[in-house]
């Protein structure tokens, strides 16, 4: 009966419409998470006064703007979108549940990447790549209201340029809308970087195994051409970053700090694995002084197991990735120092180690799949161990799920009646988090301003 059950799923795992049907099972699962952010018309942080205000104040031109050093393509297109909403139906509550709705939608799309035929060749167990999806989005739901607005599109571009440069180490190049999501990535997220590292180990290694002369006549002119294409928007970014972006802290970067910042970088970036027992655990080992030794044993482990499966160049592009990612953190900021242990401790800073963590669990999912091809379920302790912590890390998720602060939505009701998008008048919709004062700069009518006090 079970070996019928069994093949029977994998007929289903083999059907064109598989990503359809886990699209539907990790919407389910969000939605199971927090209905009531689904139901509300939520927005924090810098969807406000960034990405909102950028389209409602500048319009197009918000799109040349860059911020810490990035132009966030992703979230203002989604911004213009929501905008565009919010002026047909002339409503506040429209506009904050348009850039809500994509988001989520974009999140989930990224996640579902997973269970794309694409990645047949990286993890070619179905059911794993759909458990691995839901680990990732009950993980990423302990990171501070990630799944549901348009700031967060930073880290879902960056972990959606992840996948697609794992697929070009592994030979495959994203097509259609996979690639220009690719290249609008580029443009959004810090991450994008880690493209370059990708190509240089996919060039290195098919150099190694075919000779230079060899390598350079098989190249396909397509391939080259979107080669070209994902250097120009990486340039294009790269100038933004050192060029355009202004430092308001004015930081000054020295050999001696560069060095500094890279040591406590690395730093970061061994303690990352501990993530695989939850972030509650994560800040639980740093405050006793033991989180550097397991994590050089745990990584210990997972180079060991790497190196036995011929999985060498995807370790090599994760741990590139991870170190990349609190390079980029930590090269902006005058008291690095201290940004690095609040990285360690503060509740605040955590969406900061999103990428991290979802690579990690991407590691030992890419662990469990081998060791079960090699036939070695029954006789492995560390898979064993893997599933008992990976039990309790998703009862610890559901657990201290990081709800949003719903508080605010009243006052997006408060404001609803007095909207008017072709109105001169301003006023200010105030968004979570509560210490930054943070707001919408709605378009009002004139009742607004008796009632409150318009902005201008």
């Amino acid at each position: 009966m079970s070996e019928k059950i069994i093949k029977k799923i994998s007929s289903i795992t083999e059907k064109k419409y598989w990503p359809i049907i886990t699209f539907v099972i990790l919407t389910i699962v969000l939605i199971g998470l927090n209905f009531e952010v689904i139901k509300e018309p939520y927005i924090m942080m810098e969807d406000g006064p960034v990405f909102l205000n950028g389209i409602l104040n500048n319009g197009l031109k918000s799109f040349f703007q860059t911020y810490g050093g990035y132009f966030y393509l992703l979230p203002r297109i989604v911004a213009l979108v929501a905008v565009s909403f919010g002026k047909i139906f002339n409503s506040a509550i429209v506009m904050c549940q348009v850039s809500k709705f994509i988001s989520i939608f974009i999140n989930l799309y990224v996640i579902n990447y997973l269970n794309c035929h694409n990645f047949d060749d990286i993890i070619k167990n179905k059911s794993i790549r759909l458990i691995l999806s839901i680990l990732l989005l009950l993980f990423s739901s302990n990171f501070l209201a990630i799944l549901y607005c348009m700031v967060s599109l930073n880290w879902w571009a960056g972990l959606f340029t992840c996948f697609c440069t794992i697929q070009i180490i592994n030979g495959k190049y994203p097509k259609g809308f996979n690639f220009i999501l690719l290249l609008i990535s580029i443009l959004t997220t810090p991450i994008s970087f880690t493209l370059v590292f990708g190509i240089g180990i996919y060039l290195i290694d098919k150099i190694k195994n075919n000779g230079f002369k060899k390598t350079i006549k098989e190249f396909d002119k397509k391939v080259i051409l979107k080669m070209i294409l994902l250097l120009c928007f990486l340039a294009i970014q790269a100038y933004a970053i050192l060029i355009i972006a202004k430092d308001p802290d004015g930081t000054i970067i020295t050999l001696s700090s560069l060095i500094s910042r890279a040591y406590l970088s690395l730093k970061l970036s061994l303690v990352s694995v501990n993530y695989i027992f939850g972030t509650n655990i994560y800040k639980i080992l740093n405050s006793l002084g033991i989180a550097i030794p397991l994590s050089i044993i745990l990584w210990s482990i997972i180079v060991y197991y790497f190196v036995k499966y011929k999985k060498t160049k995807y370790l090599i592009y994760f741990f590139g990735t991870i170190l990349l990612t609190y390079v980029m953190i930590l090269f902006k900021i005058n008291d690095y120092i201290g940004y690095y242990q609040q990285l360690l401790n503060e509740f605040y800073t955590i969406w900061y180690h999103v990428i991290p963590c979802l690579l990690v669990i991407f590691i030992f999912a890419i662990l469990i799949e081998n060791t079960l091809n090699n036939g070695k379920i029954l006789r492995s302790g560390f898979v064993y161990s893997l599933g008992i912590i990976t039990l309790y890390v998703v009862l610890n998720l559901i657990k201290n799920y990081n709800a949003p602060d719903l508080s605010y939505i009243m006052n997006v009701y408060q404001i609803e009646p007095y909207v008017e998008f072709n109105s001169s008048h301003t006023g200010c919709l105030s968004i979570p988090p509560r210490w930054v004062n943070w707001c919408v700069d709605v378009p009002v009518n004139e009742r607004y301003c008796d009632d409150y006090e318009c902005i201008k």
